[in-house]
């Protein structure tokens, strides 16, 4: 069976139809957002369904459960909220074994990359509900073009053209030459050194462990120096951008500098300019403020009314745009525009929800990150669940 697309999957399951997909295939173009992230900030699935979703998704590739089975696993899932796999064991499937091997089995087994690392990027994909693949180039683990070649062996693999010792040491030989990992390469170092994050002696001995192991170099900066890790997850990101030809060098530049800038002095990007992404919709993909918190926000801010005619007042010199009399003409108008306003509603999640502070102000800062053009909206995803 053909490997099923995500909104091939969810109109297969019945559980929208193919118009509410085509919205979100929209939305997922206009904001630069994954399909599943899409539906979910549509409100179309909800995360849990997601998840689902993209385990059903292997499956029915590896013709492991059939449609109408793979339908009965999810709707049990989307009505008692369960996970994937206690939703199969209820029903009686078990089918913990694959046709072939998964993606993250065969990195390991060919030697291209470590336990550690591989454990790392399927932490980060299964929260983001993202493929492992994407989630292995968004840290630099590996480049594209070899995860693309693992992907076709897998899927060989799997249709019996190639049995899995050949598999393996066919991967294996997809480790990164020397040649190929200096171009890869030069770009990050000269980043790093330029905006002092890494001294010259450092990212030289780095870049011969890298090479010495095959290894990619912001795999060696991962696992062994001291840079923080979202900082190099942010250079990486702008690393590969140069290299693709979709950003200057200097603009690349100027990007690190501001990140430098935000993590020093607490900048604060503008937020909500034409094209950005705004805080709720953000918040709707990181399944922060689904239906039930999105209430009770709304139950604390009308039992609170004095606590957001004060944020009102406060913030009114630093909205997101002006404070206009259609804004206050009533109750209800003034709660949207706190929902709307990212600001606003950055401070009325603190008061209602004080003890998850953390948790919005990193949502908060990637999405500026976002927004200013140092992260792309796909690798905000892997590193908001960090």
């Amino acid at each position: 069976m053909p490997i099923l697309m995500l909104g091939e999957v969810v109109t297969e399951l019945k559980l929208t139809s193919a118009a509410e997909v085509d919205r979100a295939l929209r939305f997922a173009k206009e904001t630069g957002s994954p399909l599943g992230q899409a539906l979910v900030a549509q409100e179309i699935i909800s995360p849990v369904v997601l998840k689902a979703c993209v385990q059903a998704q292997w499956m029915l590739s590896d013709q492991l459960l059939t449609v109408d089975e793979c339908q009965a696993v999810v709707a049990l899932v989307q009505r008692r909220k369960w996970s994937f796999n206690d939703a199969l064991l209820t029903l009686g499937f078990y089918c913990e074994d694959s046709k072939g091997i998964r993606l993250g089995e065969l990195l390991k087994g060919a030697g291209l990359l470590s336990p550690e690392l591989v454990d790392k990027a399927l932490e980060r994909a299964n929260s983001a509900c993202l493929p492992l693949g994407k989630a292995i180039v968004s840290f630099d683990f590996l480049e594209q073009a070899t995860v693309d070649k693992v992907l076709e062996i897998q899927k060989r693999l799997r249709q019996g053209e190639i049995v899995l010792a050949d598999a393996l040491q066919e991967a294996s030989k997809l480790r990164v030459s020397s040649q190929a990992l200096s171009k890869t390469s030069r770009t990050l170092s000269r980043l790093l050194i330029d905006a002092e994050l890494v001294n010259v002696e450092d990212v030289q001995t780095y870049h011969t462990a890298a090479v010495t192991s095959g290894r990619g170099l912001a795999d060696m900066l991962y696992l062994y120096s001291n840079l923080p890790p979202q900082k190099l997850f942010v250079v990486s990101s702008i690393a590969r951008r140069i290299e693709a030809g979709t950003l200057s060098y200097r603009n690349g530049m100027k990007l690190i500098m501001q990140h430098k800038l935000h993590c020093e002095n607490s900048f604060q990007a503008s937020l909500s300019q034409a094209g950005k992404i705004s805080f709720y919709v953000y918040l709707r993909m990181l399944d922060y403020l689904n239906a039930d918190i999105a209430q009770e926000l709304i139950s604390y801010m009308s039992a609170n009314r004095e606590v957001v005619e004060s944020l009102l007042s406060e913030h009114e010199k630093s909205l997101d745009k002006p404070l206009s009399a259609e804004s206050l003409k009533s109750w209800k108008a003034k709660i949207r525009f706190c929902i709307e306003s990212d600001s606003l509603l950055q401070s009325c999640l603190l008061q209602a929800f004080p003890d998850n502070r953390e948790k919005y102000d990193k949502a908060l800062e990637l999405l500026q990150l976002v927004n200013s053009n140092c992260l792309t909206l796909e690798e905000s995803l892997f590193w908001s669940h960090g």
